[in-house]
């Protein structure tokens, strides 16, 4: 289909763009199939975008890889880069995290994920950084602790954490771990900084410091 309509359009005048773009050819990588009068984005090879930056990515792959990819580009349907993803990710934290859907809370991991693997774009900020906490809900990270039981160096304060009431760090940051090309040391000392998840707990008379 791609190649025939590539043949007959070459090189299509604004009112046959049009016409095209209205049609549904485009693959999306959830299983849907939309036209192009939205704003798209080639999946490239970002395979760990967060899925609720309400970014909508295409299918870029089949046997007809080359010629579909030709009649995206002609219908308007741009690359996903890190810096932009980075950005939407930035924007979430800073401006509507005021108030969290269910999806938006379970996909703050993955946020971290996405960062922990392109560093060198990401550039922590004053603004909060919102982390999913082990009860269910959501918290700056600096208010939040890595549970002692994943950090070794801190394994003892464990029911001292556990007794002030602070929150920890739920697990699912963990499970990250286990397909990435890096061990929990460094994920962890990731979390720790720049994302700014507390380790050691600074005590003062007994408790928890507020800092």
């Amino acid at each position: 289909v791609s190649k025939a309509i590539l043949h007959l359009f070459p090189r299509p005048g604004p009112r046959d763009l049009k016409r095209l773009q209205e049609l549904p050819l485009v693959r999306l990588a959830d299983g849907g199939i939309c036209n192009a009068r939205r704003k798209l984005y080639f999946d490239a090879q970002l395979t760990d975008i967060p899925n609720d930056l309400d970014l909508q990515l295409v299918v870029s792959c089949g046997a007809d890889l080359q010629s579909y990819r030709g009649l995206l580009s002609l219908l308007g349907v741009e690359s996903a880069d890190v810096h932009q993803i980075v950005g939407l990710i930035s924007e979430r934290h800073e401006n509507t995290y005021g108030t969290l859907t269910n999806a938006k809370l379970v996909a703050l991991p993955s946020h971290a994920r996405f960062l922990f693997h392109h560093a060198q774009w990401y550039r922590s900020k004053k603004n909060p950084f919102y982390v999913r906490t082990s009860d269910g809900h959501f918290q700056a990270s600096t208010s939040v602790y890595i549970d002692p039981a994943r950090d070794a160096a801190h394994s003892g304060l464990a029911g001292f954490i556990a007794s002030a009431g602070a929150s920890v760090l739920h697990a699912e940051y963990f499970a990250q771990v286990s397909d990435m090309e890096s061990d929990m040391e460094t994920w962890t000392g990731w979390l720790h900084s720049p994302l700014g998840v507390c380790t050691a707990p600074r005590i003062e008379t007994g408790g928890l410091s507020s800092e």
